[in-house]
């Protein structure tokens, strides 16, 4: 059972899947650094990128168009510690043109994604000591 996220674009959306329940309290706004882990797969299960295989978490600011626009639009309805499988059409990915040579174009991108954490200047999050976001997955 999974949650369409469909944003604005009917029939277009990411279709998120929870594999394990966050707090359910604290959820990333827009503006926040949020910092995951990730494993991004192809849809033939070939894996194009992962921060769990560098041991480091990527950060990025949600909602500013730095990642693709299937995380802002999932991320944004991830509770602290949630984990999620997500599956995003090309038009929320890369689109027609992909991002040669890692993603094809038109591709259909899979990740699962861990909220660790984010913070703002309401309600900061503590971050590990010595840990930093390596930005690696941008919106082309």
């Amino acid at each position: 059972y999974g949650t369409s996220v469909s944003g604005d674009v009917p029939g277009a959306g990411v279709l998120m899947l929870t594999l394990t329940p966050g707090d359910a309290t604290h959820f990333p706004k827009k503006g926040d650094t949020c910092r995951v882990h990730y494993v991004g797969t192809l849809e033939d299960g070939t894996l194009f990128d992962s921060s769990r295989a560098r041991q480091q978490p990527f950060n990025f600011v949600l909602g500013k168009g730095v990642v693709i626009r299937g995380w802002d639009e999932a991320v944004k309805l991830m509770s602290k510690g949630q984990v999620v499988k997500i599956t995003v059409p090309p038009m929320y990915a890369y689109g027609v043109n992909g991002y040669p040579p890692i993603i094809p174009a038109n591709a259909t991108l899979t990740f699962e994604i861990e909220l660790i954490s984010y913070s703002n200047l309401s309600q900061p999050q503590p971050e590990p000591a010595g840990k930093g976001g390596r930005k690696t997955l941008v919106k082309k």
